[in-house]
């Protein structure tokens, strides 16, 4: 996977990934990480805050970073590179909280997989799940303040993942915390009718901002 591997490969999706690996300047770093934090959820135990900020690293920041460096190849980027990556990798780590609160319920009781510390005993009280959701609506912010500064014609899909995640912060608030976890957990989505708005809404504003 390493971008300076040799141009051909006989599998196709390797091959199709090395070019755009070269193309876009994919840091090797960034793939190493996401690859070691998909190889630690083979080996599932319980998180501490420091390998919690190490896999959200790997299988969610690294995303958002990757994207940005795609990005730059549909037009000019003139806002600081430093900052433009601080909204991605903050946008990628909300949207990793938001799915570790979705999927808590089957995570714990199916896949054995305890991602959040707060809930290493299986249950998830109010408080850990609104601090959570704090943290989400914050990185949240960071990232849609760089949707301006990205090249025109991929701002709305970037938008438009954020509105949904913002739909799904919302829920999840609303939400008890007993509920999303256990054998019969809830797993917490948009109505299709909802998500159409929300994400069209989105993506034409910023499109046309």
């Amino acid at each position: 996977m390493d971008p300076t591997a040799p141009a051909f490969h006989t599998d196709p999706v390797l091959h199709a990934f090395a070019g755009t690996a070269r193309r876009c300047h994919l840091d090797p770093a960034h793939l190493r990480a996401f690859f070691a934090s998909m190889r630690a959820d083979l080996d599932p135990g319980v998180h501490d805050d420091a390998s919690l900020a190490e896999y959200i690293h790997g299988s969610a920041e690294v995303i958002g970073l990757m994207c940005l460096d795609i990005f730059r190849t549909h037009g000019d980027v003139t806002a600081d590179p430093q900052w433009l990556a601080e909204g991605a990798a903050s946008l990628g780590s909300a949207f990793q909280k938001v799915n570790f609160l979705r999927d808590i319920g089957a995570d714990i009781t199916v896949l054995h997989r305890h991602y959040l510390p707060t809930a290493s005993d299986g249950t998830l009280t109010e408080h850990a799940k609104n601090a959570l959701l704090d943290e989400c609506v914050v990185e949240l912010d960071a990232g849609c303040s760089r949707i301006p500064a990205l090249p025109r014609g991929t701002r709305a899909g970037v938008a438009a993942a954020a509105a949904l995640y913002r739909a799904l912060v919302d829920r999840l608030r609303e939400t008890p915390a007993a509920d999303l976890t256990g054998a019969d957990a809830v797993r917490i989505s948009v109505p299709t009718r909802v998500k159409t708005v929300v994400t069209l809404r989105a993506a034409g504003k910023a499109v046309l901002s």
